[in-house]
């Protein structure tokens, strides 16, 4: 029987509700993604120096002169590599979105070093057992849906004595919601797309988790907040972190 008092529940005075609206296309989204998201994040304006300092701080903390085989995965548009000061010998870029590749390949194809590309999801990397000096993941660890098991992933193409370099951003902290506020967000509305509807399904991870995480995982890592010295997502907009696979770990980890 009809529950009368409830107005959704009676005919007469059933509301007019709108059906639930379709998802936006992915494919569209990841496709205009690229042909802004370098103005966008890293443009000559005070957003993209912000952004960049993210970048300075991860590398500032690198002591070692070298590494020989350098993998970035979530690489985009090829941005951090401007900003490695060490000497490698091979430096792959994976990314699953082929807009991206195809905008870092444009970006260095008068680069003398050696830099290769991958197409790849960084779940599930096309690369063998221990064959990574350094993995390098900026602003993708707080898009993954299973940080866990990613982190393993990593982990297992790291050499012993590896070093892996993580960079995210404080969210959802304060200061890095004022910055979206007056910054991303905007910018992205007016080119007509659902702005809240990608973050809420891209930045899946809030930074307190995959910092637990971190830190749980790699206990002697080396960490840095920013601009704040303090461990404040609040107060600070970018989280840096290096972990050294120990040499006595077993070459496969398995996560259920």
């Amino acid at each position: 029987m009809a529950d009368r008092s409830n107005p959704i529940d009676d005919p007469s005075r059933r509301l007019e509700l709108a059906p639930m609206r379709d998802d936006p296309s992915w494919q569209e989204w990841e496709a205009m993604l690229a042909s802004f998201y370098g103005e966008l994040n890293y443009g000559k304006h005070a957003g993209g120096r912000l952004m960049s300092a993210g970048h300075v701080l991860l590398e500032d903390m690198i002591k070692e002169p070298s590494f020989a085989n350098v993998l970035e995965v979530g690489s985009g548009t090829g941005e951090h590599l401007q900003f490695v000061k060490h000497d490698f010998e091979a430096y792959w870029m994976l990314d699953r979105n082929p807009a991206m590749i195809e905008l870092s390949q444009k970006k260095y194809q008068d680069e003398k070093r050696n830099i290769q590309y991958r197409l790849g999801e960084v779940e599930s990397l096309p690369f063998e057992d221990e064959s990574v000096d350094r993995l390098i993941a900026t602003h993708v660890l707080e898009h993954v849906y299973r940080p866990h098991a990613v982190l393993r992933e990593w982990n297992r193409v790291l050499r012993p004595g590896g070093l892996m370099s993580i960079l995210i951003p404080t969210d959802p902290g304060m200061a890095w919601r004022i910055g979206r506020a007056f910054g991303t967000r905007p910018a992205v509305l007016k080119k007509g797309l659902p702005y809240d509807y990608f973050m809420a399904l891209e930045h899946v991870n809030p930074v307190n988790n995959l910092v637990a995480l971190l830190e749980y995982y790699f206990p002697d890592g080396a960490k840095r907040w920013w601009p704040f010295r303090i461990a404040s997502m609040d107060l600070n907009f970018f989280y840096a972190f290096h972990g050294r696979k120990p040499f006595d770990q077993a070459k496969k980890l398995s996560i259920e």
